[in-house]
């Protein structure tokens, strides 16, 4: 009977302590400072965070998905996960004076062009257990960003939406050097707001520096689900750098 009860005693020490280690939580304070190409701290600079493989994606999260730098360029990220061993992202970008425009293209940004340009492929950060604060000391923008109006017009130059609502039909697909789709964007009410000039006929975007074709669709319905557009409105290219001057781009509907 004695035995007995020590085995009781045991079992139930063993049950009580499953949860215990089930839902052992690992933690890491990420911090660092990004700079410009010169090493002069960015100001507003976005760090977006994101983890690798499936399990992770479950398992793994940030107290804030993103974090924007203070004045001296400095960032502080918490990280929270169920594994061990872990690798997470950041990807670095940078839009100074944005705040206005659209971003067809985004962090985490799309696989194929993680994969394809290394500028949008993120920092790698492998963590182990309870890296209580981790200092990545001087991270350079990967990513920057500059200002585009995009017109859309008919063929006699005038806007082809002649109306606030009219822009809730705008739906347009990026496309990089390759011709690969790499971003997209629709526009809400407060994005019509905020972004759209009615009597211009245009819309201000936010495009990283590169090659882009732009496509507008009538509906996301001319674009399937193997990223290829079936018909389009309108397609323009742009080369976008970085510099203080808005771009323009032309969407000729004809």
């Amino acid at each position: 009977m004695k035995n007995y009860k020590c085995l009781l005693v045991l079992c139930v020490s063993i049950v009580l302590t499953l949860p215990a280690v089930a839902q052992e939580k690992y933690y890491s304070f990420i911090a660092g400072t990004v700079v410009d190409e010169k090493g002069r701290s960015v100001n507003r600079a976005k760090i977006t965070f994101d983890t690798l493989g499936v399990a992770q994606v479950k398992s793994c999260w940030a107290k804030e998905h993103e974090v924007l730098t203070d004045g001296a360029g400095h960032f502080l990220l918490q990280e929270h996960c169920d594994i061990t061993n872990r690798t997470i992202v950041l990807f670095t970008t940078a839009a100074p004076g944005l705040g206005d425009a659209e971003f067809p293209i985004f962090a985490p940004f799309w696989p194929e062009l993680r994969k394809n340009d290394p500028r949008f492929a993120g920092l790698r950060v492998e963590l182990k257990g309870n890296q209580k604060f981790l200092d990545l000391g001087k991270i350079p923008v990967q990513v920057w960003y500059n200002r585009v109006e995009l017109f859309v017009t008919d063929r006699e130059g005038k806007p082809y939406y002649k109306s606030e609502d009219d822009w809730a039909n705008f739906e347009l697909i990026v496309r990089d050097k390759n011709g690969v789709a790499v971003g997209n964007e629709g526009l809400s009410t407060f994005d019509r707001e905020r972004s759209v000039r009615v009597d211009r006929g245009s819309v201000n975007l936010a495009l990283p520096e590169g090659t882009w074709a732009l496509e507008l669709l009538r509906s996301l319905d001319d674009f399937d689900n193997k990223g290829r557009t079936l018909r389009y409105l309108a397609k323009t290219n742009i080369s976008v750098k970085r510099t203080d001057v808005c771009l323009q781009a032309h969407l000729v509907v004809k």
